[in-house]
């Protein structure tokens, strides 16, 4: 069923700024919020939902056939505002100046489910809560990630590599917008009709949202918790709005519970190479990007090839992803799921370290093959 969910967006300026539209298109901004059958906000978020999420009810103010097609002026100056990060009663201040004085230009402000302030100065990007405050300095991508906030999805997303805590660090997803893990913006976003444009919304955070019916998942079986049992899985880009198989392949494992998923066209077609990737959904409600395999071919602009991969490989979590083929002309891919060692020869040392936590030098005689728990929990391992 889809949730409609509108946004008043207000047009404005502080009242030390006395420009026109001389340097901003207002089409084009409006357009960005409202147009349909565009790619823009409101089709970035069907998009990711499936249909659950209609913003097609979404105006711009002032509208169109107003007296006054500039600006919303607010009553305040730009150096009276004072939000940040650390300050959020200063944001949610520019916020209720932006209705206060949207109200008195008879703007029907709180008719709304939300509000996106638009300012026409650098001003600051935040979203909750049903609101949404940028500016023109703002592209799609880090709009459409407020916007992501804004409509409940309070979370950005991380990576394993760098722990908790440390947020913006997925190159897969939307909701990294800020720096993607430093990953260049070019290769992770395409130049759209409102400049840079996608990533899509990483498996585990669509999830979340409820927007991943069971007819979009493979689940894979783990009968001991530990170990997934081996699975070839043919898996639609997660793009795909009507996909001929499931999107996303999900498990648990100690680490978290897991979803494998294949990024390829659609918000997703400014990847560098589409791929094969890995996420964790973890206990403290973060997605954790966790690693890919490339599945295309790219020469890059400097001349070097960039070839597809072939396996992603967890020792930790006694995980391999193995990528078999690709299908239906790039729309589909072949992958299997299975234990570390489906895919790779390791010793007993490898296994020592990886699944007993071992650090630094060890004995395999004293402190692996001694009688105990350490040597039964080796020997179950090397006997699945």
């Amino acid at each position: 069923m889809s949730r409609k969910f509108s946004f008043a967006v207000l047009l404005c300026r502080f009242s030390d700024d006395q420009r026109g539209f001389a340097s901003i298109n207002r089409k084009s901004v409006v357009d960005m919020f409202t147009a349909p059958d565009a790619e823009n906000v409101i089709k970035f978020w069907h998009d990711m939902s499936f249909g659950q999420v209609d913003l097609s009810g979404s105006t711009a103010w002032p509208a169109a056939g107003a007296a006054n097609l500039g600006w919303i002026t607010l009553a305040q100056k730009q150096s009276d505002y004072q939000g940040s990060g650390a300050n959020s009663q200063g944001r949610q201040d520019l916020v209720d100046w932006a209705k206060s004085a949207a109200r008195g230009a008879n703007v029907p402000v709180d008719s709304f489910d939300g509000v996106v302030v638009y300012m026409s100065t650098a001003t600051d990007l935040w979203g909750g809560g049903g609101e949404v405050v940028c500016d023109a300095d703002a592209n799609l991508t880090q709009i459409l990630q407020e916007v992501g906030h804004a409509l409940g999805l309070a979370t950005h997303s991380r990576a394993v590599s760098s722990g908790p805590g440390v947020d913006y660090m997925d190159p897969f997803c939307i909701m990294s917008g800020m720096t993607f893990g430093n990953v260049p913006t070019g290769d992770v976003t395409f130049q759209g009709a409102f400049g840079t444009s996608g990533p899509g919304l990483c498996a585990p955070y669509i999830a979340k949202m409820g927007w991943l019916d069971s007819h979009r998942i493979a689940s894979v079986a783990a009968p001991d918790g530990r170990t997934p049992r081996p699975t070839a899985v043919r898996l639609s880009a997660l793009g795909d709005q009507n996909p001929a198989n499931p999107q996303a392949a999900v498990f648990d494992l100690p680490p978290g519970r897991y979803f494998v998923e294949y990024r390829a066209g659609g918000w997703d077609r400014g990847l560098r190479q589409n791929a094969i990737v890995v996420h964790q959904y973890r206990a403290d409600q973060y997605a954790y990007y966790a690693g890919n395999i490339p599945t295309s071919t790219v020469v890059t602009p400097g001349g070097t090839t960039l070839l597809p991969g072939s396996t992603y490989l967890d020792l930790q979590a006694d995980l391999s992803v193995r990528l078999l083929s690709i299908l239906d002309e790039g729309a589909t891919a072949m992958i299997q799921i299975a234990a570390a060692a489906a895919i790779q020869t390791i010793s007993v040392r490898d296994v020592a370290r990886s699944v007993l936590h071992l650090q630094g030098p060890f004995s395999m005689r004293q402190q692996v093959c001694n009688s105990g728990s350490v040597r039964n929990c080796l020997l179950e391992l090397l006997a699945r």
